[in-house]
């Protein structure tokens, strides 16, 4: 319980002062505030790379979200890093001087964090009326992450990668998490709290569908099924041994029972929610799909997942990226005329 009124106490609140109206909301022609909840799931790859990549068939989980009256929508991925991604999404525009096949390092990654804190989607629903709460790896307004201490912004990473052992874990750390020199020691500080992230995060997201604030947008970033691959298809703690195994980020098998594992939690989520706020907008949404494959880049990549629950236009266009998300949204449910960006993907590439 102490856990639970501490994650939500730093969440919930948003000072307005950071809040501008920047992407034209005409809060006038808006006639219903419904509950939203917005829940990410980390590198949880679309329909056709799981088949063309995996040969796995995902059709029965589709079909499943189906019968609970969601919508299946046609995204994909704008970027290929998922701070890129997500602020790309959350400000419903693409990024400036990033171009295709770019290599990019902390300084550049550093920038979309700030312009996550800041996103033009919380604006949007701040000035509508909104109560926003976020649980997520990132800073959202005043709110600090609530894990994955690889996320720091600013100055605190700066401080952090300058300090000695944290030098040696990032140029040699990996030698000592796997193979035959690995540590338990090295294996805790290379998972750091990645363990425990997920449950905090389904910790504030119970609380804030049991504890509704309406109207409220919820955001809730899983980090599943991204690697590392914590449990296997039924619920089970994957084994040191296992998890930790050389280069396991490329284990195909291991990632498909890492979602079988988040398909069975998303439907927990999703219904739980459609049971005590029926009439609520739910997104279920990944940033970017599996980013390991040689083959198909383009695929495996950028084809990502995403369902709706409660779109009032359930006739989508053919094609929509990520960045076209949200416009769209806003335009179903809100009586909004935003344009839509042309649709295009950029890969990027981590020095």
């Amino acid at each position: 319980m102490f856990d639970t009124v501490m994650i939500i106490k730093k969440q919930i609140n948003i000072p307005a002062k950071i809040y501008k109206n920047t992407i034209g909301i005409n809060i006038n022609h808006i006639k219903n505030t419904p509950n939203i909840y917005f829940l990410l799931f980390d590198e949880y790859a679309g329909l056709q790379s799981l088949k063309d990549s995996f040969q796995y068939d995902n059709s029965l989980f589709y079909n499943k979200l189906k019968s609970d009256s969601f919508t299946i929508l046609p995204t994909f991925s704008n970027y290929s890093i998922t701070q890129f991604s997500m602020a790309s999404m959350l400000n419903m525009n693409y990024i400036k001087n990033i171009k295709d096949s770019t290599i990019v390092g902390w300084e550049e990654t550093q920038k979309q964090m700030l312009d996550i804190k800041n996103a033009d989607i919380f604006v949007a629903f701040k000035n509508i009326g909104y109560t926003i709460k976020s649980f997520s790896l990132f800073e959202i307004g005043a709110n600090k992450s609530i894990g994955g201490n690889q996320f720091l912004l600013g100055h605190k990473r700066v401080l952090t990668n300058k300090i000695l052992h944290n030098v040696l874990l990032k140029d040699i750390g990996y030698n000592f998490v796997t193979g035959k020199y690995a540590t338990n020691f090295i294996q805790k500080i290379f998972l750091g709290d990645l363990p425990i992230y997920n449950n905090k995060v389904e910790i504030g997201l119970n609380y804030s569908i049991k504890n509704i604030k309406s109207p409220q947008f919820v955001y809730a970033h899983f980090l599943m099924p991204h690697f590392p691959f914590l449990f296997d298809s039924l619920g089970k703690k994957v084994p040191n041994n296992i998890l930790f195994k050389k280069n396991n980020w490329l284990n195909k098998g291991e990632y498909i029972s890492y979602l079988k594992f988040c398909n069975s939690k998303i439907i927990e989520y999703e219904q739980l929610i459609k049971n005590r706020d029926p009439n609520a907008i739910i997104i279920l949404m990944s940033d970017h799909g599996y980013r390991y494959s040689p083959q198909n880049l383009s695929t495996s990549t950028f084809n990502n997942f995403c369902a709706v629950r409660n779109l009032q236009n359930k006739n989508p266009p053919s094609s929509i990226s990520n960045v076209n998300f949200f416009r769209y949204v806003l335009n179903s449910n809100f009586n909004q005329l935003l344009p839509y960006l042309n649709d295009k993907t950029i890969a990027l590439f981590e020095k």
